[in-house]
């Protein structure tokens, strides 16, 4: 892990900074063309979509990073990786395709900045609920206010939000991926799938 110098931690915060402009970029045109015709196709199979949004999400998101970071690398769900330099950008257009081509109002706009391989700043949107999360290598933020880690809870008292496994994870761990969630159940408080 980075030690956090006074040039990381300003940098750190720049970087958040980009994160939540770009992505509220995307966040705005999604949310506009959110339960409306839309071409979907299966990108693995009928539980793995792609939608005309998030290429044209991407594209946006790409496009505002290098405005802002022009020697960036991008990796993108359904781009791959473009570009070079020194900060490296990991987004996902819509996180949460699925429900957003169902029309399910549980998705989001994702965007994270590493810098040597270690994440040092995030921004994630969730468009319907106007909610933004963002956080850099000082503080987590939601809608622009710093928020205080509360206490550390016990595992066994936490509310876990997970798909594992699916269908292709079943796939390609077989049983186990249902002895996974079989700890995974037993160990938290409670497992939700959206």
């Amino acid at each position: 892990m980075q030690t956090v110098t006074p040039e990381l931690a300003t940098e750190s915060s720049q970087l958040r900074e980009v994160a939540l402009r770009c992505a509220r970029v995307s966040a705005a045109y999604l949310i506009g063309v959110f339960r409306q015709g839309m071409a979907v196709e299966d990108k693995i199979s009928v539980h793995d979509l792609v939608t005309e949004h998030d290429h044209a999400s991407e594209a946006l998101l790409r496009q505002a990073i290098l405005a802002e970071v022009p020697d960036s690398v991008i990796i993108g769900e359904e781009g791959g990786a473009s570009g070079s330099g020194r900060v490296t950008w990991h987004v996902d257009p819509i996180d949460g395709t699925v429900n957003f081509a169902c029309g399910i109002g549980f998705w989001c706009v994702s965007v994270a900045a590493a810098i040597d391989e270690e994440i040092v700043a995030a921004a994630i949107i969730d468009p319907v609920s106007r909610t933004e999360f963002s956080a850099d290598r000082t503080a987590f933020y939601v809608n622009g206010e710093s928020v205080q880690r509360g206490p550390v809870r016990a595992e066994s008292a936490a509310t876990v939000i997970c798909t594992f496994p699916r269908f292709h994870d079943l796939d390609a761990v077989g049983a186990l991926g249902l002895e996974i969630t079989d700890v995974l159940t037993r160990s938290t408080g409670s497992v939700r799938a959206m």
